[in-house]
Protein backbone atom coordinates (compact mmCIF):
# COMPACT_ATOMS: atom_id res chain seq x y z
CA UNK A 1 0.00 0.00 0.00
CA UNK A 2 2.56 2.49 0.27
CA UNK A 3 4.39 1.56 -2.81
CA UNK A 4 1.34 2.42 -4.55
CA UNK A 5 0.82 5.60 -2.85
CA UNK A 6 3.90 6.94 -3.19
CA UNK A 7 3.88 6.13 -7.21
CA UNK A 8 0.65 8.15 -7.36
CA UNK A 9 2.13 10.86 -5.85
CA UNK A 10 4.70 10.83 -8.55
CA UNK A 11 2.70 10.72 -11.62
CA UNK A 12 0.39 13.53 -9.89
CA UNK A 13 3.55 15.59 -9.57
CA UNK A 14 4.37 14.71 -13.29
CA UNK A 15 0.99 15.87 -14.16
CA UNK A 16 1.65 18.95 -12.46
CA UNK A 17 4.49 20.04 -13.76
CA UNK A 18 3.74 21.09 -17.85
CA UNK A 19 0.47 22.91 -16.71
CA UNK A 20 3.03 25.21 -14.68
CA UNK A 21 5.50 25.84 -17.69
CA UNK A 22 2.48 26.28 -19.76
CA UNK A 23 1.31 29.01 -17.65
CA UNK A 24 4.33 30.56 -17.64
CA UNK A 25 4.98 30.30 -21.12
CA UNK A 26 1.26 32.01 -21.96
CA UNK A 27 2.43 35.02 -19.69
CA UNK A 28 5.71 35.57 -21.16
CA UNK A 29 5.02 35.02 -24.86
CA UNK A 30 3.88 38.34 -26.29
CA UNK A 31 7.21 40.12 -24.54
CA UNK A 32 9.66 37.62 -26.76
CA UNK A 33 7.48 37.29 -29.78
CA UNK A 34 8.34 38.64 -33.04
CA UNK A 35 6.35 41.59 -34.52
CA UNK A 36 3.83 40.80 -37.22
CA UNK A 37 4.95 41.28 -40.88
CA UNK A 38 2.18 44.46 -41.36
CA UNK A 39 3.54 46.40 -38.86
CA UNK A 40 7.12 46.13 -40.77
CA UNK A 41 5.67 46.99 -43.90
CA UNK A 42 3.63 50.39 -42.27
CA UNK A 43 7.03 51.51 -40.73
CA UNK A 44 8.75 51.55 -43.99
CA UNK A 45 5.79 53.44 -45.30
CA UNK A 46 5.99 55.82 -42.85
CA UNK A 47 9.46 56.62 -43.17
CA UNK A 48 9.32 57.19 -46.20
CA UNK A 49 10.96 53.36 -47.54
CA UNK A 50 8.48 52.68 -49.62
CA UNK A 51 6.83 54.85 -53.33
CA UNK A 52 3.50 54.73 -52.29
CA UNK A 53 1.79 57.57 -50.58
CA UNK A 54 0.59 56.96 -47.31
CA UNK A 55 -1.08 59.00 -44.71
CA UNK A 56 0.89 57.83 -41.82
CA UNK A 57 4.09 59.71 -43.31
CA UNK A 58 5.04 62.46 -40.78
CA UNK A 59 7.14 64.47 -43.12
CA UNK A 60 4.31 64.72 -45.22
CA UNK A 61 3.14 68.94 -46.20
CA UNK A 62 0.82 70.49 -44.50
CA UNK A 63 -1.15 72.71 -46.96
CA UNK A 64 -1.41 76.18 -45.92
CA UNK A 65 -5.01 77.38 -44.75
CA UNK A 66 -6.83 79.68 -47.43
CA UNK A 67 -5.80 83.42 -46.31
CA UNK A 68 -8.65 84.81 -44.31
CA UNK A 69 -10.55 88.05 -45.99
CA UNK A 70 -11.93 90.42 -43.88
CA UNK A 71 -14.72 92.79 -45.16
CA UNK A 72 -13.72 96.53 -44.73
CA UNK A 73 -16.89 98.48 -43.39
CA UNK A 74 -16.67 101.34 -45.56
CA UNK A 75 -18.04 104.73 -43.66
CA UNK A 76 -20.93 106.26 -44.86
CA UNK A 77 -20.64 109.28 -46.98
CA UNK A 78 -22.16 111.77 -45.60
CA UNK A 79 -22.74 115.02 -47.85
CA UNK A 80 -23.28 118.28 -46.20
CA UNK A 81 -26.29 120.22 -46.96
CA UNK A 82 -25.58 123.41 -48.77
CA UNK A 83 -25.93 126.74 -47.11
CA UNK A 84 -29.27 128.31 -47.67
CA UNK A 85 -29.98 132.06 -47.69
CA UNK A 86 -34.14 132.32 -46.38
CA UNK A 87 -36.58 135.74 -46.73
CA UNK A 88 -34.73 137.66 -43.70
CA UNK A 89 -31.56 136.18 -44.00
CA UNK A 90 -28.08 137.99 -44.06
CA UNK A 91 -24.85 136.51 -45.50
CA UNK A 92 -21.27 138.31 -45.38
CA UNK A 93 -17.89 137.81 -46.28
CA UNK A 94 -14.66 139.64 -45.10
CA UNK A 95 -12.49 141.41 -47.73
CA UNK A 96 -10.10 141.34 -45.12
CA UNK A 97 -9.51 144.83 -45.44
CA UNK A 98 -8.46 144.71 -48.47
CA UNK A 99 -10.93 143.66 -50.79
CA UNK A 100 -14.58 144.98 -50.31
CA UNK A 101 -16.30 143.70 -46.92
CA UNK A 102 -19.84 142.74 -48.04
CA UNK A 103 -23.18 141.72 -46.31
CA UNK A 104 -26.01 140.77 -48.19
CA UNK A 105 -29.52 140.73 -46.84
CA UNK A 106 -32.48 139.11 -48.51
CA UNK A 107 -35.65 140.86 -48.52
CA UNK A 108 -39.21 139.36 -48.86
CA UNK A 109 -39.48 138.49 -52.83
CA UNK A 110 -41.48 141.15 -54.64
CA UNK A 111 -44.41 139.14 -55.69
CA UNK A 112 -44.62 137.86 -52.10
CA UNK A 113 -46.19 139.01 -48.84
CA UNK A 114 -44.13 137.04 -46.06
CA UNK A 115 -40.66 135.91 -45.56
CA UNK A 116 -42.20 132.80 -44.36
CA UNK A 117 -43.65 132.47 -47.98
CA UNK A 118 -39.97 132.27 -49.75
CA UNK A 119 -38.18 129.18 -50.51
CA UNK A 120 -34.86 129.42 -49.19
CA UNK A 121 -31.86 129.06 -51.80
CA UNK A 122 -28.03 128.37 -51.66
CA UNK A 123 -25.96 130.94 -53.11
CA UNK A 124 -22.38 131.87 -53.63
CA UNK A 125 -20.69 135.00 -52.21
CA UNK A 126 -16.98 136.16 -52.82
CA UNK A 127 -15.52 139.33 -52.11
CA UNK A 128 -12.88 139.89 -55.15
CA UNK A 129 -10.29 142.32 -55.78
CA UNK A 130 -11.85 145.77 -56.51
CA UNK A 131 -15.46 144.09 -56.22
CA UNK A 132 -17.77 141.06 -55.18
CA UNK A 133 -19.61 138.64 -56.92
CA UNK A 134 -22.80 137.42 -55.83
CA UNK A 135 -24.69 134.39 -57.17
CA UNK A 136 -28.18 132.77 -56.60
CA UNK A 137 -30.11 129.91 -58.62
CA UNK A 138 -32.09 130.42 -61.41
CA UNK A 139 -35.84 130.35 -61.02
CA UNK A 140 -36.35 133.04 -58.33
CA UNK A 141 -36.20 136.43 -60.95
CA UNK A 142 -38.46 138.37 -57.95
CA UNK A 143 -35.59 137.59 -55.51
CA UNK A 144 -34.75 141.04 -54.16
CA UNK A 145 -31.87 142.08 -51.96
CA UNK A 146 -29.59 144.72 -50.32
CA UNK A 147 -26.06 144.29 -50.74
CA UNK A 148 -24.17 146.55 -48.15
CA UNK A 149 -20.78 146.94 -49.43
CA UNK A 150 -17.32 149.10 -47.80
CA UNK A 151 -15.24 149.76 -50.69
CA UNK A 152 -11.91 150.98 -49.95
CA UNK A 153 -9.87 154.40 -51.60
CA UNK A 154 -6.51 155.48 -50.81
CA UNK A 155 -5.73 159.38 -50.15
CA UNK A 156 -5.29 160.89 -53.61
CA UNK A 157 -7.25 158.21 -55.73
CA UNK A 158 -10.17 159.81 -57.47
CA UNK A 159 -13.68 159.39 -56.97
CA UNK A 160 -14.89 156.13 -58.22
CA UNK A 161 -17.57 154.93 -60.38
CA UNK A 162 -19.32 151.42 -59.45
CA UNK A 163 -20.07 149.35 -61.96
CA UNK A 164 -23.03 145.93 -61.87
CA UNK A 165 -22.72 143.83 -64.57
CA UNK A 166 -25.34 140.54 -64.13
CA UNK A 167 -22.62 138.18 -66.94
CA UNK A 168 -25.47 137.41 -69.19
CA UNK A 169 -23.45 139.10 -72.33
CA UNK A 170 -20.38 137.31 -73.21
CA UNK A 171 -17.02 139.58 -72.95
CA UNK A 172 -19.14 141.29 -70.46
CA UNK A 173 -21.98 144.16 -70.22
CA UNK A 174 -20.90 146.83 -67.04
CA UNK A 175 -23.69 149.35 -65.92
CA UNK A 176 -23.12 152.12 -64.03
CA UNK A 177 -24.98 151.87 -61.26
CA UNK A 178 -27.03 155.38 -60.33
CA UNK A 179 -29.29 156.42 -57.26
CA UNK A 180 -32.28 154.10 -56.86
CA UNK A 181 -35.70 155.51 -58.12
CA UNK A 182 -38.46 156.85 -56.30
CA UNK A 183 -40.65 153.52 -56.94
CA UNK A 184 -38.72 151.99 -54.72
CA UNK A 185 -38.39 154.79 -51.66
CA UNK A 186 -41.14 155.99 -48.82
CA UNK A 187 -42.86 158.67 -49.78
CA UNK A 188 -42.02 160.17 -46.36
CA UNK A 189 -38.77 159.18 -45.09
CA UNK A 190 -37.33 158.58 -48.95
CA UNK A 191 -35.63 155.15 -47.31
CA UNK A 192 -35.21 152.81 -50.20
CA UNK A 193 -37.78 149.76 -48.79
CA UNK A 194 -37.85 147.77 -52.24
CA UNK A 195 -40.61 146.06 -54.64
CA UNK A 196 -43.99 145.00 -53.26
CA UNK A 197 -47.08 143.97 -55.55
CA UNK A 198 -44.75 142.88 -58.43
CA UNK A 199 -45.89 139.70 -59.63
CA UNK A 200 -46.59 138.97 -63.36
CA UNK A 201 -44.84 142.10 -63.96
CA UNK A 202 -43.51 142.73 -67.87
CA UNK A 203 -39.84 144.32 -68.33
CA UNK A 204 -42.02 147.09 -69.92
CA UNK A 205 -43.51 148.15 -66.34
CA UNK A 206 -40.69 147.88 -64.56
CA UNK A 207 -39.22 150.29 -67.00
CA UNK A 208 -42.40 152.68 -66.39
CA UNK A 209 -41.53 152.49 -62.84
CA UNK A 210 -37.67 153.14 -63.46
CA UNK A 211 -36.65 149.74 -62.86
CA UNK A 212 -34.43 148.85 -66.20
CA UNK A 213 -32.94 145.45 -67.35
CA UNK A 214 -29.62 146.10 -67.29
CA UNK A 215 -28.41 142.34 -68.25
CA UNK A 216 -27.69 143.38 -71.75
CA UNK A 217 -30.30 141.20 -73.17
CA UNK A 218 -32.26 143.98 -74.82
CA UNK A 219 -35.87 143.23 -74.29
CA UNK A 220 -37.62 142.42 -77.31
CA UNK A 221 -34.28 141.29 -79.08
CA UNK A 222 -33.64 136.96 -80.17
CA UNK A 223 -31.42 137.01 -77.50
CA UNK A 224 -33.56 138.42 -74.51
CA UNK A 225 -33.77 136.17 -71.22
CA UNK A 226 -37.48 137.69 -70.32
CA UNK A 227 -35.93 138.72 -66.95
CA UNK A 228 -35.43 142.38 -65.26
CA UNK A 229 -31.81 142.37 -63.40
CA UNK A 230 -31.74 145.14 -62.01
CA UNK A 231 -29.39 147.72 -59.18
CA UNK A 232 -29.01 151.30 -57.63
CA UNK A 233 -27.19 152.99 -54.81
CA UNK A 234 -30.07 153.04 -51.66
CA UNK A 235 -27.58 155.17 -49.95
CA UNK A 236 -23.59 155.98 -49.81
CA UNK A 237 -21.74 157.84 -46.86
CA UNK A 238 -17.98 158.04 -46.93
CA UNK A 239 -15.85 158.04 -43.64
CA UNK A 240 -12.23 159.44 -43.45
CA UNK A 241 -10.11 156.25 -41.46
CA UNK A 242 -6.83 158.10 -40.56
CA UNK A 243 -5.82 155.08 -38.71
CA UNK A 244 -6.00 151.99 -41.23
CA UNK A 245 -2.84 149.74 -41.37
CA UNK A 246 -1.90 150.55 -44.56
CA UNK A 247 -2.14 154.46 -43.89
CA UNK A 248 -4.80 157.26 -44.05
CA UNK A 249 -7.48 156.37 -46.67
CA UNK A 250 -11.60 156.32 -47.37
CA UNK A 251 -14.26 153.71 -46.76
CA UNK A 252 -17.04 154.15 -48.49
CA UNK A 253 -20.30 152.73 -47.45
CA UNK A 254 -22.91 152.10 -49.73
CA UNK A 255 -26.15 150.11 -49.64
CA UNK A 256 -27.24 148.67 -53.00
CA UNK A 257 -30.81 147.57 -54.19
CA UNK A 258 -30.18 144.25 -55.75
CA UNK A 259 -32.93 142.39 -58.37
CA UNK A 260 -31.19 139.51 -60.08
CA UNK A 261 -27.54 138.36 -59.07
CA UNK A 262 -24.10 139.99 -60.16
CA UNK A 263 -21.08 141.24 -60.48
CA UNK A 264 -20.26 144.43 -59.21
CA UNK A 265 -16.56 146.39 -59.19
CA UNK A 266 -15.18 150.03 -58.58
CA UNK A 267 -13.27 151.76 -61.18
Amino acid sequence: MTQVLHKRRARAALTVLPVVGLVAFSLAGPALADPPQHAYDNHHSATGDNTNEDNSRLDQPVPEPAPVTTAVVQPATVQEAPDLLPCGGTISTDGKGVHPDVAVSRLVDADKSLASECDAFPYELKSIPDGLRFIKPSGFPLAQFFVDVTWYRGLGEPDQQYTVDFEAVEGGFPVEMTDCPTSLRDADTGEVLGLTDAKDMSPQEFANIGIFDQDGRVYGDASDNGLTQFACIADSTEVFDAWADGGPRFKILQRIWLLGDVLMRSH
